[in-house]
């Protein structure tokens, strides 16, 4: 019976401490909580504003007010975003690279006044894009352009220039519904082919500025006076080049027939050379006619024969 009454005494004792213990538990979280939350609201650990750098395209403005949205609010109702120790760093960047096809990375830091410190890296135009319809001979570029980067993705509105202030882009390509932002106008690797045979070309014709994008990976470089070079983005890039070069390194080319003068070369409506090394060529209002060329002595370039188009060609 005495140690019946012994047990259940030293049982209310643990109770009662245990009940102690947890009581000052709840109090030192609840404490040591309101603690942090009192810290983390104090203004001299606050955001005070924001700031952005490395923009020459981006709209400054829109990309502040799209940042300090982020930092509106609290987490968990209590401790404040605008903390510079738990502002949401990661949710920023996702929310500017989302809303900014232009932007090609950002990073964030806090200064010595606690001004968030935006650095944006854009993406640089390669070219402009200019709408599905083939173009017509004109330096005037129209309204409603895009910047295209060096790997074919469209990211930005560009405004109506003049000349050959970029190289300019026409044609559907792979953009697919509306919303054109975003898109890769064609894959990495046939705008890398596109870019590569225009560099070629600019050793011999320095006024290709203008290419049409057709279906089926057809496609056209067109000069200043309005001149076609033919060719489909999946065939044999070095073929081509080594064509081109039989082409542009002959005597009718510097001379006569295919003049690099493009004054002297308007007469010229095109060359074709999406048919292996056969050459197609045709005048304007004319018949054609067999041009003389002078092939290449490098035995690593291909002879290539030009042939006068006839009207059935494919386009």
């Amino acid at each position: 019976m005495h140690h019946a009454i012994h047990s259940t005494k030293k049982k209310k004792e643990i109770q009662k401490k245990t009940k102690i213990i947890a009581i000052s538990v709840f109090f030192g979280v609840l404490f040591l909580f309101a603690g942090l939350v009192w810290v983390s609201l104090r203004p001299a650990l606050l955001i005070t504003g924001t700031a952005i750098q490395g923009t020459k395209i981006l709209d400054v403005d829109a990309l502040k007010k799209n940042a300090e949205e982020e930092l509106v609010g609290n987490y968990f109702y209590f401790f404040p975003k605008k903390n510079i120790f738990i502002y949401p760093e990661n949710s920023i960047q996702s929310h500017i690279r989302s809303a900014f096809p232009g932007v090609a990375s950002v990073h964030l830091s806090v200064g010595k006044s606690h001004e968030l410190i935006i650095l944006i890296d854009e993406r640089k135009p390669s070219a402009i894009w200019c709408g599905v319809d083939k173009p017509e001979n004109s330096v005037s570029l129209p309204d409603g352009c895009y910047y295209v980067d060096e790997t074919g993705y469209i990211f930005g509105n560009s405004p109506s220039f003049s000349g050959d202030a970029y190289f300019t882009l026409y044609g559907q390509g792979d953009i697919k519904g509306t919303k054109i932002l975003g898109q890769h106008l064609v894959s990495e690797d046939k705008y890398e082919r596109i870019l590569n045979l225009r560099n070629f070309l600019l050793g011999y014709i320095n006024t290709v500025n203008t290419i049409y994008l057709g279906v089926d990976n057809y496609a056209e470089f067109i000069d200043s006076s309005g001149f076609l070079i033919k060719w489909n983005i999946d065939q044999d890039i070095n073929q081509i080049k080594s064509n081109m070069q039989a082409i542009f390194r002959s005597g009718s080319w510097k001379d006569g027939t295919f003049s690099s003068d493009p004054e002297k070369r308007k007469p010229l409506e095109y060359l074709d050379f999406r048919f292996g090394n056969k050459v197609f060529y045709k005048e304007r209002g004319k018949e054609s006619i067999v041009p003389v060329i002078d092939a290449p002595t490098d035995s690593a370039t291909t002879t290539t024969d030009v042939i006068p188009a006839n009207e059935v060609l494919p386009q």
